[in-house]
Order: C-alpha cells, then sequence, then structure tokens
C-alpha cells in the first residue's frame, strides 16, 4: 500500500506522538511506501520518522526547493533526501504550479493520504486533501482540529 503524507510547514497543533502511532499504524496495515513532499515542518518531520522503516519517495517540485531553507533545515533536508527510497522531480525549474503538479503526483501515486490539516483553507495542504477526496482516496487526518477521516469536526 502506498500513502502519500501532506502537511503544514507550521506545526501549531501536532503531536509527534499521534504522528509516530498513525504511520505505525498504516505501516502495520500494509502501507510500505511514502510520498514525501520534503517540506519544512510536516514533510520534513515525517520523513525522518520513516526513514528505515519504510520506503520514502522524495517528491520534489524543482530542483532548489530547500535554497530558501535555513541552514539547519538544509542540512535536514540533504540528509534525507540521501537516505530516500527514490526520488522524483516534478520540474526542471520554478513555475507557479510545481507544488501542485507535486501535490497531486503525490496523491495519484497513492492509496491513502495522511494529512496534518490546521484548517488553513487557502493552503496547498487543503488542496492536496480536496484533491485526493475527489480521486476517492481515503484521507486519514492528523488530529490537530478534532477532524475525523470524512473531514466533518
Amino acid at each position: 500500500m502506498k500513502c502519500a503524507l501532506t502537511g503544514h510547514r507550521t506545526l501549531r497543533g501536532f503531536k509527534e506522538e499521534v504522528m509516530k502511532r498513525e504511520i505505525d499504524r498504516l505501516i502495520e496495515q500494509g502501507a510500505d511506501t511514502f510520498y514525501c513532499g520534503m517540506a519544512v515542518g510536516f514533510d520534513l518531520t515525517v520523513c525522518e520518522y520513516l526513514i528505515g522503516k519504510a520506503k520514502v519517495i522524495a517528491c520534489i517540485p524543482y530542483p532548489d526547493q530547500a535554497e530558501r531553507y535555513s541552514e539547519e533545515d538544509r542540512e535536514k533536508y540533504r540528509s534525507l533526501l540521501e537516505k530516500c527510497y527514490g526520488k522524483v522531480v516534478m520540474c526542471y525549474a520554478y513555475q507557479d504550479d510545481c507544488y501542485k503538479l507535486r501535490n497531486y503526483y503525490m496523491v495519484d501515486e497513492c492509496d491513502e493520504v495522511y494529512a496534518f490539516f490546521n484548517g488553513n483553507r487557502r493552503s496547498g495542504t487543503y488542496q492536496t486533501v480536496n484533491y485526493a477526496m475527489k480521486r476517492g482516496k481515503k484521507v486519514i487526518y492528523h488530529d490537530a482540529l478534532g477532524i475525523d477521516e470524512t473531514g466533518k469536526h
């Protein structure tokens, strides 16, 4: 089973113990491949936990994705990227829709989506979750807002 990861860069409301429990449960249920967007925050945090537990496919919107990360986050990004099972780069250079293309690719490749959604309806996470639901994918929410698997509060 394949699972896409989507979440916010800021981790307000994020509970690491919940993430670990959910990721372990997904692996126990057969998830062996995770598609990760490699963004700061949720993506890199989950990626770091997954390395050595399952295959991680780094889905990169464009080659210089990490150029604006802090030095610490750039180092974490590079280190994790080296440990990923595979890497897919969406665009040769930055373009307006490269993040959207990355997010939709991850959804299209997966069976389920694990999402850390904080309620921001103008975010890439919201757009990704909506796309997943339209594609009939199961969405599992990290319980930051008391949202259940149907997307209801």
